[in-house]
């Protein structure tokens, strides 16, 4: 039988959070602008999770970051919805361990993903390019190291938007060296990064 240990909901201001001294993930400055700018657009959808037995934090630490810095630069109290949970220390690091790292392991459905991005759009040019990122990310199975070939005559125009969708799919290692050079070029300009797989 499982046993919840969700033990109440409230409103917490964000300076009067505290934050985890060993939340092991870092966030970069374009993982913060896109919290950012998803606070902004889409608005909260998510709360907080704080363990009552010690009053740390144990999920958003990037989205109290950046409520403390709206409210820096606002001069306004900034609240934020959580949800309190009773655990133990032991539990409490075994739930900061879990939480997020579990769902590195999930596989994406590339139809799905694109489904959903299909006519999505954003204001936020952040938010829009993680979009693509996500196609381009997932495109194989929602795996890395897909083994389909890019058809090397249609790479001459990388900035065609329909061929800018072959970066999805990885090219073997043995015809790097053929395109080496155009995927360089293009994925260096548009932002993204490659991975060799052998």
């Amino acid at each position: 039988m499982w046993t919840s240990k969700i033990v109440g909901h409230g409103k917490i201001k964000c300076t009067d959070v505290q934050m985890h001294p060993l939340n092991y993930r870092t966030h970069g400055e374009k993982q913060q602008e896109i919290v950012r700018d998803s606070m902004t657009e889409l608005g909260m959808v998510q709360s907080i999770i704080i363990n009552r037995t010690t009053g740390r934090l144990i999920d958003g630490h990037a989205r109290v970051g950046e409520a403390r810095k709206r409210q820096d630069a606002t001069g306004q109290d900034v609240f934020l919805d959580a949800e309190y949970v009773e655990l133990t220390e032991k539990e409490e690091l075994q739930a900061l361990l879990l939480l997020d790292g579990t769902g590195a392991l999930a596989r994406q459905d590339r139809e799905l993903i694109g489904f959903l991005v299909d006519g999505m759009t954003w204001d936020a040019e952040s938010l829009q390019s993680f979009q693509q990122e996500l196609l381009v990310h997932y495109a194989h199975d929602g795996e890395w190291g897909g083994k389909k070939d890019a058809d090397l005559e249609s790479i001459e125009d990388w900035s065609n938007a329909n061929i800018k969708r072959l970066v999805k799919v990885a090219i073997p290692v043995e015809r790097w060296s053929e395109v080496a050079e155009a995927v360089n070029s293009w994925l260096e300009s548009a932002g993204y990064e490659y991975r060799v797989i052998k």
